[in-house]
This record gives structure tokens, sequence and C-alpha cells, in this order.
């Protein structure tokens, strides 16, 4: 390449339009990461919800066994899906992450600061990560609700079956309103 001094402006206006290029390229990598990263975690408070959510309702009511199985193959149901969202999730992230790196200047040179790559990236990724801890979440969640199924099926084998319709609140009108 020629010396800067001897470009000629046309020259000069290629190598500022590819600075600017790769700048405009590497600030959308990294907001396609980021909104990566923020999907997952918004996902997985939702689906905590939504699972906390069935068990507070099957706590505060009178439940048969087929509405805790039907609840409980659901909720396992989902959280098989919300595993395998994490699971993608991650490897879109692996995936910006790298083309993040392969933006980065070489690890030879160590005067330019570096994000994505180096000894620093490498002590920060090392095991147990967040995707690792976060999965533990749908994992929990299926090993929880397995148990209740297990749980309510040894109850249900125990105690006869009583044909009452599920109720979700009850008046009290014995006692004149009191």
């Amino acid at each position: 390449m020629a010396e800067p001094s001897k470009l000629t402006e046309e020259q000069k206006n290629l190598l500022e339009n590819e600075e600017k290029r790769k700048s405009f390229m590497y600030t959308g990598i990294a907001m396609c990461r980021n909104n990566e990263v923020t999907l997952r975690w918004s996902r997985s408070a939702i689906l905590s919800l939504i699972n906390g959510g069935i068990l507070t309702f099957m706590g505060a009511q009178r439940t048969h066994f087929y509405l805790v199985l039907s609840l409980g193959i659901g909720a396992i149901i989902l959280c098989a899906f919300w595993r395998l969202l994490n699971w993608k999730t991650q490897i879109w992230i692996d995936y910006w992450n790298s083309c993040l790196a392969k933006m980065e200047p070489p690890e030879s040179d160590l005067l330019i600061f570096r994000v994505f790559t180096g000894t620093a990236w490498r002590k920060i990724n090392k095991r147990p990560t967040f995707h690792n801890l976060l999965n533990f979440l749908p994992y929990a969640f299926i090993f929880l609700w397995a148990g209740l199924i297990v749980w309510f099926a040894i109850l249900h084998k125990q105690e006869p079956t009583v044909n009452n319709p599920i109720i979700f609140f009850q008046l009290n009108t014995k006692g004149g309103g009191q």
C-alpha cells in the first residue's frame, strides 16, 4: 500500500469510507448480539413467571389429579421449549461474538484495546457461564413438575376419588352472612 502522504484524494476517500463501513458493521453486529442477550433474559423472566403462576394456581385450588397431570405435562413441555430457546439463542450469541472478535485487531497488537478477544475475554468466559446458570431454571422447573406429578400420583392412589367439580372460590352461605 502507498504511504498516506502519496495517496490520491480518491484513495483517501475510499479508505475513509471503508473505516466508516467497518464502524457501522461493528455497531450493528454489537446491537444484534446485545438484542439476543436481552431477549434471552426477558424470555427467561416471562417463562419463570408463567411457571410460578401455574404453581400458585395449583396451590390455591382444590386440584384433581388429572388437572395436575395436564398442567404438569404442559409445564414440562413449556420448560423443554424454554431450554430449546436458550440453546438456540446461545448459538446466535456465540455467532455474533465470533463476528465481533474477527473484526478486532490481532492479539499480537498489544497497544489496541480488545473487547471480544484476548486473555481478559477468555478469563471472564470460563465456566460456569451465565448461559449455564440460566439453563438451570428450565431444568429446575422440569424436575419440580415431574416431582409434583409423581407426588400427586401417589396421593391420588391413597385417597378415594371425589367427583366434585373444581371450585375456584366458595361463598359462605351458612350462618346468615357472617
